[in-house]
């Protein structure tokens, strides 16, 4: 379909008809040949592929439904013979007559089960056309997708065949029109530009993401949002698997937390035979290791896996820690070249000032003022600094083996 402007509006005082970049979509007859030149060409589009031969399995099916209507209309047509001559046996056996076999047989199977087995057929008759319908009503929804993908996604030439004739639409050079003297084509035949990503696009990305080990390890929530997305604007409304990537989002939305186990059980659905096969073995290579299961088992959120980061000791702060503690004891025993080289890589640790026996900076009192001493003070303070420190007082154990509460100061 050709996308049209909107009209430029009249200028004042012109008798000029509005102006219009409109085109509607012109419908040309082909050959057969031609038809089949342009679908060879379209088929060579996997996402055209599988719209192209789901619409042949409806036809297919809309074909057996409609034999299976007439093999169960003759039936219906046998049964309704049958109960009227019902009529006829009944006034033949009055009469005293020898009834012939066929007559026989159908006296034999009773009034009842005739007119139940009637409303049986007309029953799966209602059926039939039911289905027929839902069925039909699909073949010409998925026609129409099939003809806007191929116009609007993929920018090529349609043709399709209708009562033994062949059509295209659209594209190609009889799609023309004069301005200022000049033939020029309405759109054109092989430049593309896609209205969003195909399926084969975003699949080759979803492979490189569930099958790279380094990559899963530390997927966060919004790459694997991002791409579970793509895949559900990639899909046309109703493709098969749709409803699985939808239950996938569903289960993101509603637990923003979950760990990258629990995300690989939900998008794994999504695979292919072939690419469940190299899933799981990607996912068993990494918890097959203590850090790569921890690493699995973290939550999909940074929040909450830079707590389980700290309660793991694994988070990147304490592996600087560690990593800058085990260097400066390490640090005096470089040589020359090994401290101009290697220096520099970390830094020094931080010092404590309470690790490095510096005093804390206390107020004098509880006031903010210095504090006085007296002579009398200052006296008992010098006797007390001449006897040494004062004994220890002493305090009995309990049965546990530690001091009283009461003693613990």
């Amino acid at each position: 379909m050709i996308r049209n402007f909107a009209p430029l509006k009249p200028t004042a005082g012109s008798s000029r008809q509005t102006l219009s970049l409109a085109a509607s979509d012109i419908q040309y007859p082909i050959s057969k040949a031609q038809h089949e030149i342009i679908q060879a060409e379209l088929m060579k589009d996997t996402e055209y592929e599988f719209f192209a031969n789901e619409i042949k399995e409806d036809a297919k099916r809309l074909l057996d439904n409609v034999a299976e209507i007439k093999r169960n209309l003759e039936k219906i047509t046998k049964i309704q013979a049958k109960r009227s001559a019902i009529e006829d046996i009944q006034m033949a056996l009055a009469r005293g007559e020898v009834l012939h076999y066929e007559d026989q047989a159908i006296w034999d199977e009773g009034e009842d089960r005739i007119s139940a087995e009637l409303s049986e057929k007309k029953e799966f008759d209602r059926k039939l056309r039911k289905e027929k319908l839902e069925i039909r009503s699909m073949l010409e929804r998925n026609k129409t997708d099939l003809q806007r993908y191929c116009l609007q996604t993929l920018q090529k030439t349609y043709s399709f065949e209708q009562a033994g004739r062949y059509y295209k639409i659209g594209r190609g050079k009889s799609a023309t029109q004069k301005i200022v003297g000049i033939k020029i084509k309405l759109a054109a035949v092989d430049l593309v530009q896609p209205m969003g990503e195909s399926l084969r696009e975003v699949g080759r990305d979803f492979r490189d993401l569930i099958t790279d080990q380094t990559r899963l390890r530390k997927l966060d929530y919004a790459e694997a949002l991002k791409i579970v997305v793509r895949y559900e604007k990639a899909v046309e409304p109703h493709h098969k698997d749709l409803p699985s990537i939808q239950e996938a989002l569903k289960i993101m939305r509603d637990n923003p937390k979950l760990s990258r186990f629990e995300w690989c059980q939900a998008v794994r659905a999504l695979c292919d035979e072939t690419l469940q096969i190299d899933f799981v073995k990607t996912v068993d290579q990494i918890t097959a290791t203590e850090e790569g299961n921890m690493d699995m088992s973290n939550s999909l959120n940074a929040d909450t896996e830079f707590i389980q980061l700290m309660q793991q000791q694994r988070s990147l702060p304490q592996q600087r820690a560690k990593l800058a503690k085990e260097f400066n004891q390490a640090r005096s025993y470089f040589s020359k070249e090994e401290h101009e080289k290697f220096g520099a890589l970390v830094p020094a640790a931080p010092k404590n000032s309470f690790q490095h026996g510096q005093k804390q900076n206390r107020p004098n009192n509880k006031r903010g003022g210095k504090k006085h001493h007296n002579s009398n003070q200052q006296k008992h303070f010098q006797k007390t600094k001449d006897a040494g420190p004062p004994p220890k007082k002493s305090f009995k154990k309990n049965k546990e083996g530690f001091r009283p509460v009461s003693d613990q100061k």
